[in-house]
């Protein structure tokens, strides 16, 4: 009786073992393999896809970002004044002149243009609606 035990529980634990390698087995076959790197394969092509297109739309949302900005910052450049005609006035001392009151005559200037800068010297003044 004991030895029949034995033996039953000896066939159970084979069946058991050959099942698992059996199953193991059909895990590690080519087919399976192949079959298996061909799903990541394609996963990995739609996720590359994928990133490949987001990182597109994020350069190109940055850089009409970007467009803006620039633009922004041109309109506000005291040489984009420069360039409708306008010009900035210094004095010696390389202050701003912005009032006709802040000068006398016979004070040198310092005028800058879009291309080049003059030198001038205040002959008079008209104050205007200060």
């Amino acid at each position: 009786m004991a030895f029949e035990r034995l033996a039953n529980a000896s066939s159970a634990a084979c069946s058991a073992a050959s099942r698992r390698y059996l199953e193991a087995a059909g895990k590690l076959s080519i087919d399976s393999l192949k079959a298996r790197f061909e799903r990541l394969s394609a996963a990995s092509a739609i996720l590359s896809h994928r990133l490949d297109a987001g990182v597109r739309a994020k350069v190109e949302k940055g850089n009409a970002s970007l467009g803006v900005l620039a633009a922004k910052l041109d309109a506000l450049s005291p040489l984009a004044a420069l360039a409708r005609g306008y010009s900035i006035t210094l004095d010696p001392k390389g202050k701003l002149i912005t009032s006709a009151g802040a000068v006398d005559p016979g004070d040198k200037l310092k005028i800058r243009l879009k291309k080049g800068t003059l030198e001038a010297e205040v002959l008079a003044t008209d104050p205007g609606d200060e």
